[in-house]
């Protein structure tokens, strides 16, 4: 009797089993993703199957983007079931969470969608560029460096006038460069230049130079910090608050 009122005991004082989360969490951002998925089907109309496909993905990552924002562990969850998503949240940065915040941002951004597909693809192909593919940038630049001044504190307290210059990244707008961009995108060609030539008009990329009647157009510059190459765009924060509320094609 005294051996059965101990296990009793023990068996009372054991930890019960934690609940399996999981399902309920699932279920839970796939409601979310459905609801969002309603939503945009419901309210515009796509030309292409793919145009709708690329349009929901970038949906499905926008409303995962501030889960992910939790913690490791919400990224790591998430990763397991929207891969595809989460690296992709990981490697574009636009929309900046200040953007996300602005209702005249959103509201532009629901209208142009592309724009923050180009800027992405225009960042991440600076931050990626090769050496020969800098060199070359140099080349259909002409060299067309980008100037900043500091100033920088000396030895004997006082202050100095430091000129620095930049590389800039820039690329060909040519037929291949818009054929690309249409494919990324899921866009006609024509749609493409359109936003280009927007992009251009609105300060966003900058028109340095001409190569017969092509554009070279650039996105920002190059800075260096400990030896590598830090890219920064043309736009600053409190320019990007103007440039996108006014955006139109």
């Amino acid at each position: 009797m005294e051996n059965e009122n101990e296990t009793a005991l023990l068996k009372r004082n054991e930890p019960e089993p934690e609940p399996d989360l999981e399902p309920t969490i699932l279920k839970w951002i796939n409601g979310k993703l459905e609801d969002g998925r309603e939503e945009i089907l419901a309210k515009y109309h796509f030309e292409t199957e793919k145009e709708k496909e690329n349009y929901l993905f970038h949906n499905r990552c926008k409303i995962l983007k501030p889960i992910k924002s939790k913690g490791t562990l919400a990224e790591k969850f998430l990763g397991s079931h929207w891969k595809k998503e989460i690296e992709y949240i990981k490697n574009n940065k636009f929309p900046y969470n200040w953007m996300e915040s602005n209702d005249a941002i959103v509201k532009m951004n629901r209208k142009h969608k592309p724009l923050m597909e180009i800027c992405n693809l225009l960042r991440n192909a600076a931050r990626n560029a090769a050496e020969s593919q800098k060199e070359n940038m140099g080349i259909i630049s002409k060299d067309t460096v980008h100037e900043t001044e500091n100033m920088k504190k000396q030895k004997d307290g006082t202050e100095k006038l430091v000129v620095n210059q930049w590389p800039v990244f820039c690329f060909k707008a040519d037929a291949v460069f818009y054929e690309g961009l249409a494919e990324k995108i899921g866009c006609s060609i024509s749609t493409a230049k359109r936003y280009i030539n927007a992009m251009t008009a609105f300060k966003i990329l900058w028109n340095i130079n001409f190569i017969g009647k092509v554009n070279v157009l650039s996105f920002g510059y190059y800075s260096k910090h400990n030896g590598k190459d830090i890219f920064h765009h043309w736009v600053t924060k409190s320019d990007f608050n103007g440039v996108l509320q006014d955006f139109q094609l």
